[in-house]
Protein backbone atom coordinates (compact mmCIF):
# COMPACT_ATOMS: atom_id res chain seq x y z
CA UNK A 1 0.00 0.00 0.00
CA UNK A 2 2.39 2.26 0.91
CA UNK A 3 4.20 2.75 -2.75
CA UNK A 4 0.56 3.16 -4.10
CA UNK A 5 0.21 5.42 -1.99
CA UNK A 6 3.53 7.14 -2.68
CA UNK A 7 2.67 6.95 -6.22
CA UNK A 8 -0.38 8.28 -6.50
CA UNK A 9 0.44 11.12 -4.04
CA UNK A 10 2.93 12.51 -6.17
CA UNK A 11 0.50 12.40 -9.12
CA UNK A 12 -1.92 14.19 -7.53
CA UNK A 13 0.44 17.01 -6.12
CA UNK A 14 1.46 17.17 -9.65
CA UNK A 15 -2.68 18.07 -10.50
CA UNK A 16 -2.08 20.69 -7.28
CA UNK A 17 0.11 22.60 -7.97
CA UNK A 18 -2.70 25.67 -8.13
CA UNK A 19 -0.82 28.13 -10.61
CA UNK A 20 -4.10 28.93 -12.33
CA UNK A 21 -6.29 29.41 -8.76
CA UNK A 22 -3.10 32.09 -8.04
CA UNK A 23 -3.43 33.84 -11.27
CA UNK A 24 -6.84 34.34 -10.30
CA UNK A 25 -6.70 35.18 -7.02
CA UNK A 26 -4.25 38.12 -8.01
CA UNK A 27 -7.25 39.24 -10.69
CA UNK A 28 -10.05 39.17 -8.21
CA UNK A 29 -8.21 41.30 -5.97
CA UNK A 30 -7.10 43.93 -8.73
CA UNK A 31 -10.94 43.49 -9.34
CA UNK A 32 -11.98 44.19 -5.97
CA UNK A 33 -10.07 47.48 -5.47
CA UNK A 34 -10.66 49.03 -8.96
CA UNK A 35 -13.98 51.05 -9.68
CA UNK A 36 -17.18 49.02 -10.42
CA UNK A 37 -17.32 47.66 -14.35
CA UNK A 38 -19.71 48.76 -16.25
CA UNK A 39 -22.10 46.09 -18.36
CA UNK A 40 -21.35 45.68 -21.92
CA UNK A 41 -17.85 47.35 -21.78
CA UNK A 42 -14.35 45.94 -22.67
CA UNK A 43 -13.23 46.07 -19.06
CA UNK A 44 -16.70 44.12 -18.01
CA UNK A 45 -16.12 41.45 -21.15
CA UNK A 46 -12.85 40.89 -20.26
CA UNK A 47 -13.23 40.40 -16.30
CA UNK A 48 -16.07 38.20 -16.83
CA UNK A 49 -14.59 35.76 -19.90
CA UNK A 50 -11.15 35.22 -17.88
CA UNK A 51 -12.78 34.69 -14.94
CA UNK A 52 -15.29 32.26 -16.08
CA UNK A 53 -12.43 30.65 -18.08
CA UNK A 54 -9.84 30.15 -15.16
CA UNK A 55 -13.23 29.11 -12.78
CA UNK A 56 -13.63 26.49 -15.24
CA UNK A 57 -10.10 25.06 -15.47
CA UNK A 58 -9.66 25.00 -11.77
CA UNK A 59 -12.80 22.48 -11.77
CA UNK A 60 -11.67 21.07 -14.75
CA UNK A 61 -7.97 20.59 -12.68
CA UNK A 62 -9.78 19.13 -9.51
CA UNK A 63 -11.65 16.51 -11.88
CA UNK A 64 -9.01 15.48 -13.04
CA UNK A 65 -7.85 14.66 -9.58
CA UNK A 66 -11.17 12.83 -8.66
CA UNK A 67 -11.21 10.88 -12.04
CA UNK A 68 -7.30 9.56 -10.93
CA UNK A 69 -8.66 8.62 -7.59
CA UNK A 70 -11.79 6.67 -8.59
CA UNK A 71 -9.88 4.64 -11.05
CA UNK A 72 -6.63 4.50 -9.12
CA UNK A 73 -7.60 4.25 -5.43
CA UNK A 74 -10.86 3.32 -5.40
CA UNK A 75 -10.35 0.79 -8.33
CA UNK A 76 -13.17 1.80 -10.09
CA UNK A 77 -13.53 4.10 -13.31
CA UNK A 78 -16.73 6.30 -13.41
CA UNK A 79 -18.48 5.24 -16.77
CA UNK A 80 -18.38 8.62 -18.83
CA UNK A 81 -22.29 8.77 -19.62
CA UNK A 82 -23.68 12.15 -19.40
CA UNK A 83 -23.69 12.16 -16.09
CA UNK A 84 -20.43 11.08 -15.17
CA UNK A 85 -19.18 14.73 -13.85
CA UNK A 86 -21.59 14.79 -10.85
CA UNK A 87 -21.41 11.05 -10.25
CA UNK A 88 -17.68 11.31 -10.16
CA UNK A 89 -18.24 14.34 -7.87
CA UNK A 90 -20.57 12.08 -5.94
CA UNK A 91 -18.09 9.22 -5.53
CA UNK A 92 -15.71 11.58 -3.42
CA UNK A 93 -18.32 12.93 -1.49
CA UNK A 94 -19.78 9.70 -0.19
CA UNK A 95 -17.19 5.96 1.45
CA UNK A 96 -16.35 3.92 -1.18
CA UNK A 97 -15.62 0.39 -0.41
CA UNK A 98 -13.17 0.23 2.29
CA UNK A 99 -12.16 3.58 1.99
CA UNK A 100 -14.14 7.00 3.83
CA UNK A 101 -15.62 10.06 2.14
CA UNK A 102 -12.47 12.30 0.29
CA UNK A 103 -14.50 15.32 0.10
CA UNK A 104 -16.61 17.35 2.93
CA UNK A 105 -20.44 18.39 2.50
CA UNK A 106 -19.21 21.96 2.06
CA UNK A 107 -16.51 21.44 -0.39
CA UNK A 108 -18.76 19.19 -1.88
CA UNK A 109 -21.24 21.84 -2.35
CA UNK A 110 -18.59 24.60 -3.37
CA UNK A 111 -17.40 22.11 -5.94
CA UNK A 112 -20.90 20.99 -7.22
CA UNK A 113 -22.12 24.56 -8.18
CA UNK A 114 -18.40 24.85 -10.19
CA UNK A 115 -19.28 22.06 -11.81
CA UNK A 116 -22.65 23.58 -12.63
CA UNK A 117 -21.54 27.06 -13.35
CA UNK A 118 -19.05 25.12 -15.99
CA UNK A 119 -21.10 23.79 -18.28
CA UNK A 120 -22.85 27.33 -18.58
CA UNK A 121 -19.29 28.50 -19.39
CA UNK A 122 -18.90 26.23 -22.07
CA UNK A 123 -22.14 27.27 -23.83
CA UNK A 124 -22.11 30.82 -23.99
CA UNK A 125 -20.46 33.84 -25.12
CA UNK A 126 -18.90 36.00 -22.43
CA UNK A 127 -21.77 38.63 -22.58
CA UNK A 128 -24.24 35.78 -22.09
CA UNK A 129 -22.41 35.83 -19.06
CA UNK A 130 -23.67 37.97 -15.55
CA UNK A 131 -20.18 39.14 -14.48
CA UNK A 132 -21.23 39.70 -10.68
CA UNK A 133 -22.52 35.90 -10.64
CA UNK A 134 -18.78 34.76 -12.65
CA UNK A 135 -17.40 37.14 -10.24
CA UNK A 136 -18.97 35.58 -7.19
CA UNK A 137 -18.35 31.64 -9.02
CA UNK A 138 -15.07 33.01 -9.17
CA UNK A 139 -13.90 33.55 -5.63
CA UNK A 140 -16.25 29.90 -4.99
CA UNK A 141 -13.89 28.51 -7.40
CA UNK A 142 -10.62 29.56 -5.37
CA UNK A 143 -12.44 28.37 -2.21
CA UNK A 144 -13.35 24.65 -3.70
CA UNK A 145 -9.82 24.59 -4.60
CA UNK A 146 -8.05 25.63 -1.54
CA UNK A 147 -10.58 23.09 0.82
CA UNK A 148 -10.02 20.19 -2.40
CA UNK A 149 -6.54 20.23 -2.34
CA UNK A 150 -6.31 20.11 1.67
CA UNK A 151 -8.92 17.50 2.00
CA UNK A 152 -6.95 15.62 -0.85
CA UNK A 153 -3.86 15.89 1.60
CA UNK A 154 -5.52 14.84 4.40
CA UNK A 155 -6.59 11.85 2.54
CA UNK A 156 -3.29 10.68 1.43
CA UNK A 157 -2.04 11.56 5.00
CA UNK A 158 -5.00 9.08 6.58
CA UNK A 159 -3.44 6.46 4.38
CA UNK A 160 -0.31 6.86 5.43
Amino acid sequence: MGRFVHSISHDVQVELVGREVDHLSGVLRRLEASAELQSGSQEAWEATTLCASAAEKIYTGCERVMAMLAARADGAKIDKNETWHKSLLDRMRLPFRERRAIVSEETYALLDRIRSFRHRERNTYGFDLDTEIVLIRANEAVQAYNRFAAEILHFFDALG
